[in-house]
């Protein structure tokens, strides 16, 4: 028992330090978006990447993580997932500026997800290969939730390498090319339907490009019932916006972290599509 408590806690604390180095990644993809020369390969990723190729990990946390309000760079005691952001009570140590609540949900549900991925196997001693993959596709969608949420984009290079990653996880789970063909052409057609419908104003081609991936990796009941999982929980919560004045009928809401989100969702609880099949009847 003692054991399993503390396979927990490590893959959490992992996860969460995953979580934050996440964080910077999207943040740096939409830095380098805004800037002169908006090249995600050759200014974002390279600062992100470059101080691991000079072997400096000190570089990569010190150096190169601030605060944005007003640029003083952060300390080690400053970058400790979550419990930095607890101790400081959500506030810059140098301005007293808020910190963006993101930043911590990003690490608890990096660190939820580890464990929800790897831990079960883990402890039952079985292979790691299919779990350490649904874990890494996990992230790419985390990353994707956050630059959809923040800019209204779904970065091509992101959607591309989830792509990979789910080829590599169906082929392993078995998954016939049929099933990966039809999930994809389903869940793209459907969002696809709908940017044709509207003219490209209710839905990004983003959203259209993001369900390839999800639906080679979910199949066909899989990917139906993340379309009803991200369609309802999209419409509740565009309902609770407009009941509370938050957001009119014009605003744009990005429908990217809903797609990925029931990706989640389903990644985690595989079992929801079946039980979703038979209350349909089918």
């Amino acid at each position: 028992m003692l054991e399993t408590v503390f396979t927990i806690f490590i893959l959490f604390a992992l996860g969460a330090a995953i979580g934050s180095f996440l964080h910077v990644v999207a943040e740096r993809y939409m830095d380098a978006l805004t800037s002169p020369n908006p090249s995600f390969v050759r200014r974002g990723m390279r600062r992100v990447l470059s101080p691991l190729r000079r072997g400096s990990w000190r570089g990569l946390v010190l150096g190169r993580s601030y605060c944005p309000h007003c640029k003083k760079q952060l300390t080690a005691r400053e970058l400790v997932p979550i419990f930095s952001y607890i101790f400081q009570k959500g506030r810059c140590r140098g301005c007293g500026v808020r910190i963006p609540m993101h930043y911590a949900v990003l690490e608890v549900l990096s660190g939820i997800l580890c464990v929800a991925f790897i831990a079960p196997a883990f402890v039952a001693g079985q292979l790691l290969t299919i779990p350490i993959l649904l874990y890494i596709a996990a992230c790419i969608l985390i990353i994707l939730i956050h630059i959809d949420a923040r800019s209204m984009m779904l970065p091509d290079v992101f959607i591309l390498i989830l792509g990979i990653i789910a080829l590599v996880i169906a082929s392993i789970s078995g998954l016939s090319g049929d099933s990966m063909a039809f999930g994809a052409l389903v869940g793209a057609g459907v969002i696809y339907a709908i940017w044709l419908a509207t003219a490209g104003q209710g839905i990004g081609f983003g959203d259209v490009k993001l369900m390839i991936p999800l639906g080679i990796l979910f199949g066909f009941q899989g990917v139906v019932t993340l379309l009803f999982i991200a369609f309802l929980v999209g419409g509740l919560v565009g309902v609770v916006l407009l009941a509370t004045n938050s957001a009119t009928r014009k605003t744009a809401i990005p429908f990217g972290p809903f797609l990925a989100g029931a990706a989640l969702v389903l990644m985690v609880f595989p079992s929801i599509s079946d039980r979703f099949f038979v209350l349909l009847g089918v």
